[in-house]
């Protein structure tokens, strides 16, 4: 039998540093859809050099999903959905890997519940835009919001603006956009798109050559406070023998939704 064996040198380093971490502090108020939210935190590096960190902030919404939203020291962020958020601030100690972490909750919410909305056209295109008066004692502000569909949504509106209406809600009254590309609801707390004319009709058959052309809100004394009576006027010129179609909508605040009942015009 034969016996083999060899010796070698173990070079490895196996000194122990110590993990250098930070205490983070952190003052926080409630973010508002729209408008930038700004986050400086507190850190004490105890006393080690400030630009050895790297900071990466993280938000997940409602526990849906999680995204990193800054690699800065100070969080920049728009938000532009109202809902829950936790947010954490991961800080790096980058010679050693060391991670701290610091996570708040908060919950955005909407400041365009009241104010002017304005329609206008820009290069074709429909831009939904907002003023907001903003008081603090004496002094007023008002603050316009351009074209805040897009901003808030990142798409277009829809092309040819004709008007506005209002639909009324005791929760959030929706904005009725009448436009060549396609009359469109929207949602009056966060502009988010509640619904278009095509998807109200019953399985989406809509005829093409039905424009809305006119709308006008109509309050009945008869009519109970759950319901609230409006009308739009439809183009209907096409049409051999036709006028106009009047459409009525009876909006039930109960179910949040619209009765929809016609009548031809000859």
């Amino acid at each position: 039998m034969t016996l083999l064996y060899a010796c070698f040198d173990d070079e490895g380093n196996y000194d122990l540093s110590e993990l250098t971490t930070v205490d983070i502090r952190i003052s926080y108020t409630q973010p508002s859809i729209g408008e930038v939210y700004v986050i400086e935190p507190e850190i004490d590096y105890k006393g080690v050099d400030s630009t050895e960190f790297a900071y990466t902030w993280v938000c997940d919404i409602q526990d849906t999903w999680s995204d990193t939203i800054s690699r800065e020291k100070e969080l920049r962020y728009t938000f532009t959905e109202i809902a829950n958020y936790r947010i954490r601030l991961v800080v790096e100690h980058v010679p050693t890997g060391a991670l701290t972490t610091y996570g708040i909750y908060v919950a955005s919410r909407s400041r365009y519940s009241t104010g002017w909305t304005i329609l206008s056209e820009q290069n074709g295109q429909s831009i939904l835009s907002y003023i907001r008066v903003d008081e603090d004692g004496d002094n007023r502000t008002y603050n316009l919001f351009e074209n805040i569909y897009t901003t808030l949504r990142g798409e277009e509106l829809g092309t040819g603006p004709i008007r506005m209406g209002r639909h009324f809600s005791r929760e959030s009254d929706q904005i009725l956009v009448i436009q060549e590309s396609g009359a469109v609801e929207i949602d009056g707390l966060d502009f988010s798109k509640a619904i278009t004319t095509r998807e109200e009709f019953i399985g989406g058959a809509f005829h093409g050559r039905i424009e809305i052309v006119q709308y006008r809100v109509q309050l009945n004394s008869s009519v109970t406070d759950c319901f609230k009576a409006q009308q739009c006027m439809i183009d209907t010129s096409q049409f051999p023998g036709s006028h106009e179609y009047q459409r009525i909508l009876l909006f039930c605040n109960i179910i949040n939704r619209q009765v929809i009942l016609g009548q031809w015009h000859h």
